[in-house]
């Protein structure tokens, strides 16, 4: 071991007799940093109550998203929320924070299971928090947006409460029900909400495989983060989920594969990324969401199909987040039909199939190479 010199024992001594004088340099500016970007965003969000071109945006994104009608509204006091849902986001040093009044949580949970969503009756069960967290990004998003903001990861569950301090948002959001109180805001990270409540189920851990022979980096990087989306499905469905290994090939100016249900994430560039979900992956994750095996009629529901397209928003948007090329770019997830026309360029395509429960589930994922970075 070293010897320590003065200047060391000096600092020692420093730090036993006050140990909270000395702090980090890295974190010290970490923090500077983090509540300068809380100045700006407080003006931002302050901009947009009572915005009504925020508002519009703000209800056309959830309506695509709930295949409902929806209407959203900014502005207003903010204030304490009683029983209300709480999520927060990480987006580097910052962290987002949103409140529901739990009749419009549980109309949004009732349309995310493919209800009209009018049922104001409060259900507080774990699967219906995660689909009301899938609403909860969609928010998030729509505000870091507008606030010229990284887009925060994930939202999560959280019963911590809320600082006093930091930028907030209030509104109103009627899904074919009366308007129901929200908030957001956001601050620096372990000043706002804290962490997500314990009850939260692990997700399921995924080992990336080791480079094939004659795989480059960027087709073995989409093969990794695809089945590491997937393996997070365990916190939706709350099932046993079992990822074979992805399957990728180079395809030049692709054609979109039969398929029961179709999306495609645009991020406001060239191509888009586009999963499809064979019938028996709309019918295995179905089953999932609400918990019980799903009868394979021959004809798939509205009920059933709305259930499933939960899923796949889920895993587009986690394939997304894992996409540094397309990181904090505009992004808007949409249906599409089996004609639409891909962008001509060389894509990638990804086949994988899950077991979720004992059922198979079949997804084709197709994005432009240049998402994947650089070969």
């Amino acid at each position: 071991m070293s010897r320590l010199g003065d200047d060391d024992l000096r600092r020692l001594a420093t730090a036993l007799a006050a140990p909270h004088a000395i702090a980090d340099p890295g974190q010290s500016a970490e923090r500077a940093s983090a509540h300068a970007q809380i100045s700006g965003l407080k003006r931002d969000l302050e901009k947009m109550a009572d915005d009504e071109v925020f508002g519009r945006s703000l209800t056309q994104s959830l309506a695509v998203y709930l295949n409902r009608p929806v209407r959203a509204v900014a502005g207003g006091s903010s204030g304490v929320i009683s029983g209300a849902w709480r999520y927060v986001a990480k987006s580097g040093g910052l962290q987002w924070w949103i409140e529901f009044e739990a009749p419009l949580a549980a109309c949004l949970a009732d349309a995310m299971l493919g209800g009209s969503g009018a049922s104001a009756k409060s259900a507080t069960g774990r699967r219906s928090r995660i689909l009301v967290g899938k609403i909860a990004d969609v928010f998030l998003g729509a505000l870091s947006a507008a606030a010229g903001s990284q887009r925060p990861l994930a939202a999560a569950w959280s019963d911590a409460p809320l600082s006093a301090d930091g930028a907030k948002l209030a509104g109103r959001c009627a899904v074919a029900t009366e308007l129901y109180a929200w908030q957001a805001g956001v601050a620096a990270t372990g000043e706002a909400a804290g962490a997500p409540a314990s009850d939260r189920p692990p997700a399921l851990r995924y080992e990336p495989p080791a480079l094939q022979s004659g795989e480059d980096a960027a087709t073995a990087h989409v093969r990794e983060i695809i089945a590491a989306a997937c393996a997070g499905l365990f916190d939706i469905m709350g099932c046993p989920v079992v990822i074979a290994k992805p399957t990728v090939a180079e395809i030049e100016a692709p054609d979109l594969p039969e398929a029961a249900i179709r999306l495609a994430l645009t991020t406001g560039g060239k191509g888009a990324l586009v999963i499809c979900a064979q019938r028996d992956a709309v019918v295995a994750f179905a089953s999932g969401v609400v918990g019980g095996q799903v009868p394979d009629a021959d004809e798939i529901g509205s009920v059933v199909s709305a259930a499933a397209e939960s899923v796949l928003r889920e895993i587009i948007q986690r394939i997304a987040i894992r996409l540094g090329s397309i990181s904090g770019a505009p992004q808007r997830t949409v249906s599409i039909a089996g004609d639409a026309q891909l962008a001509r360029t060389q894509h990638l395509s990804v086949t994988v199939t899950l077991h979720v429960a004992g059922s198979a589930a079949n997804l084709s994922v197709l994005l432009p190479r240049w998402m994947a970075g650089a070969a």
